[in-house]
């Protein structure tokens, strides 16, 4: 009895330290981005990726608003949410936000302010 327990404790090792040192294995990223003071009232962007599917919401008067994604694509992420639409392009050196309020586009000021991954 202590043989099997021993060999299924080192299975059970071996792979939680596989599936540790697999740095592209990703069940959940989320990215948070700050915006400064702009006329879209846009307060913050939230990025969420679980299980391979994204999510973005936006937070405005601090309230939050998942928006339904529209672009997916590398380097470059949109969603929109009733009369407004985001676009972020993730390829620039600095994060590059557009946003269309009813008829008004606004060059949004952000910076990138936590990342976390699990």
């Amino acid at each position: 009895m202590t043989r099997n327990w021993t060999a299924n404790f080192a299975k059970i090792a071996l792979a939680c330290a596989t599936l540790a040192a697999c740095d592209s294995l990703v069940r959940f990223r989320s990215d948070t981005i700050v915006c400064a003071k702009n006329g879209a009232g846009i307060q913050a962007i939230k990025i969420q990726e679980r299980s391979g599917k994204k999510d973005l919401s936006f937070q405005r008067n601090n309230q939050v608003y998942k928006m339904e994604l529209k672009t997916d694509a590398p380097g470059q992420i949109s969603g929109r949410y009733k009369d407004l639409e985001i676009e972020i392009n993730t390829d620039a050196e600095e994060l590059a936000i557009q946003a269309i309020f009813g008829n008004q586009f606004f060059k949004l000021n952000c910076a990138s302010e936590t990342s976390f991954t699990m």
